[in-house]
């Protein structure tokens, strides 16, 4: 079976021009929302000092800041995430099932299987970031 890229996404726009409106309404509390609100309420992660150089004892005095930024304010962050994911999962309710559900039954569903979706989510990203740890890793050292 050959992909092709051009109908796959003439296919999105056409299923986005039908159902335009229950979309933006979906993805303006689930997807917008969560990240525009971290933007302007959580402050801003501390960057390290330029001009410490590479003072041993500046890096902890900065690691130190970003942990208690991280306990501080790490929780809004991971509810912003599992909004993000709640949204993303109605999109699959929506579009996926094959009983083609209205949104009243593509939230129920997606309520029953929001726990295994998460699941999913954090067994996928686990690997991914630490594979990207290992790609990022040896930069730092060239």
């Amino acid at each position: 079976m050959k992909l092709d890229f051009a109908t796959v996404l003439t296919d999105a726009w056409t299923l986005f021009k039908r159902d335009r409106d229950l979309l933006l309404r979906i993805a303006a509390p689930f997807l917008f929302l969560p990240a525009f609100a971290l933007a302007m309420v959580v402050p801003d992660p501390p960057m390290p000092d330029a001009a410490a150089g590479n003072n041993e004892a500046q890096a902890l005095v900065w690691a130190d800041a970003v942990q208690t930024w991280a306990a501080a304010h790490g929780g809004w962050y991971l509810l912003a995430y599992v909004m993000s994911f709640f949204g993303t999962s109605l999109f699959y309710a929506l579009y996926l099932d094959r009983d083609q559900l209205d949104l009243r039954g593509s939230l129920t569903r997606c309520l029953r299987i929001f726990p295994r979706f998460l699941l999913a989510m954090v067994i996928v990203s686990l690997p991914a970031g630490a594979g990207l740890l290992l790609y990022a890793i040896p930069g730092l050292y060239i």
